[in-house]
């Protein structure tokens, strides 16, 4: 059985923004996929990179759920 962190949901995320990291923070861009590690923050969640396989802490308004993005034509 897979171990899930505190409040993992595995749900899929995408950049709203580009935002550069500091410490335990993860750096992303626009549009980059990441996947929910754990959201027990409010204002923190902790996320890994889908395409770097880094971990680290993105502030939640700079991401959205990929499942509630709506898609523009």
């Amino acid at each position: 059985p897979t171990e899930t962190t505190n409040n993992a949901g595995g749900e899929v995320l995408i950049g709203l923004y580009d935002y550069t990291g500091r410490n335990n923070e993860l750096s992303f861009q626009k549009n980059d996929k990441m996947t929910m590690i754990d959201k027990s923050d409010a204002e923190w969640w902790y996320v890994r990179h889908n395409t770097t396989g880094e971990e680290g802490f993105v502030p939640y308004n700079y991401i959205t759920i990929a499942d509630s993005l709506e898609t523009k034509p």
